[in-house]
């Protein structure tokens, strides 16, 4: 069976633009989507034949080169690039209060970049880069964070 893995996790644009290829693909080459937290362990899944293919992102437009995924290609002689294609991002800060009460984002970094310029107009919201999920569901968890997962990257509003 084909595995495609991505970087996940679920709701992110990369599951959507992975769905979107796999909508595009014939009947016998559909694959299952596998989510992988970090560029890196997609690559290494790649390595261990855990999937077959992934999908990873390249450059953003806003922030340009993605340089983990360049370093690994660079590095990698066994992975060849079989298809490129641009994918739309739009990012939506969702929350049921005003955006005046909004104390605290917390994001993957690239939404936060490519959504600086709106944020800097918002006094008093502070923003944290999150890397790694476990620290998401602690905040889901512990702090019964609103956690949004909506065609977007993973955002964590907190209504303190």
């Amino acid at each position: 069976m084909n595995r495609l893995g991505y970087l996940g996790p679920r709701g992110t644009h990369s599951e959507e633009a992975a769905l979107y290829l796999e909508n595009l693909a014939v009947e016998g080459e559909k694959a299952e989507l596998v989510p992988y937290p970090d560029i890196a362990d997609v690559f290494e899944a790649v390595r261990l034949g855990a999937v077959n293919r992934a999908l990873v992102p390249v450059e953003n437009s806003l922030e340009g080169p993605i340089n983990i995924t360049l370093d690994i290609l660079a590095r990698t002689d066994s992975i060849n690039i079989s298809r490129e294609f641009i994918w739309p991002v739009r990012n939506n800060l969702l929350a049921k209060c005003e955006a005046k009460n909004i104390k605290t984002i917390h994001s993957h970094g690239q939404p936060l970049s490519q959504c600086r310029q709106y944020l800097r107009t918002q006094s008093g919201i502070g923003f944290w880069t999150c890397l790694h999920i476990d620290l998401i569901e602690y905040l889901r968890e512990e702090l019964h964070a609103m956690v949004v997962i909506h065609r977007q990257e993973l955002v964590v509003v907190l209504l303190l």
